[in-house]
């Protein structure tokens, strides 16, 4: 019972892996998750990898997505703005460029399959965060979050 107590509230002991990437900046290793965690500016990436670092084809595959973020914003675009109008107090004249931002772009499975773009409104417009869902180049599903 003791022992079951001292690791209940025992410090976790595991060092942080880290590692500066030449694209992605400084990236920190979720060993539970098995990805690592990166801010590229405003915008959070998870990417699928080790404990020697991200997996190449899905950085490759994150940085072919930010190269191409216009086509997701069209892709998205109908949806952000069918949401964001639900709410009285967002400007039904904004474009979706207008009222959000993209915040993350994220790799859920090693063939990057699964994967998600995430957006949040502008200030000073309601806080919503809506996260897109792909397959491949489907849109499949979102989670929303006011």
């Amino acid at each position: 019972m003791f022992s079951m107590i001292k690791k209940l509230f025992a410090k976790d002991e595991t060092p942080k892996i880290e590692l500066q990437h030449e694209l992605f900046g400084h990236m920190v290793f979720v060993q539970d998750g098995q990805y690592w965690e990166a801010s590229q500016g405003s915008i959070f990436h998870c990417i699928p990898g080790n404990e020697d670092g991200p997996n190449n084809n899905s950085v490759e595959f994150i940085s072919n997505k930010m190269a191409c973020i216009d086509k997701y914003w069209e892709i998205c675009s109908p949806t952000l703005l069918s949401v964001a109008h639900d709410f009285d107090s967002i400007d039904k004249n904004l474009t979706a460029k207008e009222l959000f931002k993209v915040t993350a772009i994220s790799v859920n499975s090693d063939d990057n399959k699964d994967w998600e773009v995430c957006f949040e409104t502008e200030q000073p417009n309601k806080w919503i965060y809506i996260g897109l869902h792909f397959e491949n180049e489907e849109l499949v599903a979102n989670d929303i979050n006011t």
